[in-house]
């Protein structure tokens, strides 16, 4: 067989009714609140493909929780971002025909499987420590998305100094000051009004984003409507 490179791995895997290219990545359908893709990189001199599979949230923008490691090594690697930053670290690549077979047995029946924010979040609370990089703000928009205002509020009082503090870093401000209303609307039990905080998040990422005709909105396990979405959606909530 001859080798099948990112372009033919793509032309195969756009045959599939779910999966949709965008301009970076293999995107796995349909999308509501978080992004299932895969990444794809050419590795001619080795004959082979490596790439990443990442699932992330389009909430909090600057805080988002996030799930990815890496296909298509003989040795696994604990971060995908090793690719891109550290290229010359990477060890050799599996070869064409066992990366798609991989993607195909593996990565996609994975991605396919976490369809609701149930799962979710169940595969985020139990991933291994070293390979969760998820922030204390990531983990505490998470907790919100889910409903769970008691774990959110926990959050809050173990960081709340730190989350008001002006911080010496403009940059790590700027993505506090994204979490900031959120923590005064669960001072306030205001719900309703963080389910429309989130969903503004997501309308605002998506149009900034490639996933344009892509994102279907949809409700949060707390709000009211959620239990009826999901029952008549199709993936069934836990």
């Amino acid at each position: 067989m001859a080798p099948i490179g990112k372009d033919r791995l793509t032309q195969r895997l756009e045959q599939q009714p779910d999966v949709v290219q965008t301009k970076l990545w293999t995107v796995v359908k349909p999308v509501h609140h978080f992004v299932r893709g895969i990444m794809a990189f050419d590795a001619p001199e080795k004959n082979g493909l490596y790439g990443v599979w990442s699932i992330h949230s389009l909430w909090a923008p600057s805080s988002p929780t996030e799930l990815e490691n890496t296909i298509g090594f003989s040795t696994p690697l604990p971060q995908g971002e090793a690719i891109v930053i550290y290229p010359e670290l990477l060890p050799r690549p599996i070869q064409y025909e066992a990366f798609e077979d991989t993607v195909r047995d593996e990565v996609l029946p994975f991605l396919r499987s976490i369809n609701t924010m149930e799962r979710f979040y169940h595969e985020i609370t139990n991933r291994p420590a070293n390979l969760n990089t998820n922030t204390p703000d990531s983990k505490f928009c998470l907790e919100l998305a889910m409903g769970h205002f008691d774990a959110a509020s926990t959050l809050l009082a173990q960081h709340r100094d730190h989350w008001f503090r002006k911080q010496d870093d403009d940059f790590d401000d700027y993505e506090l000051e994204q979490i900031r209303p959120l923590c005064r609307l669960l001072d306030d039990g205001n719900y309703g009004a963080i389910a429309r905080h989130l969903h503004e998040w997501e309308a605002s990422t998506t149009e900034f984003s490639d996933l344009d005709g892509l994102w279907e909105p949809s409700p949060f396990p707390f709000e009211p409507e959620y239990k009826d979405w999901a029952r008549k959606s199709g993936p069934k909530a836990d």
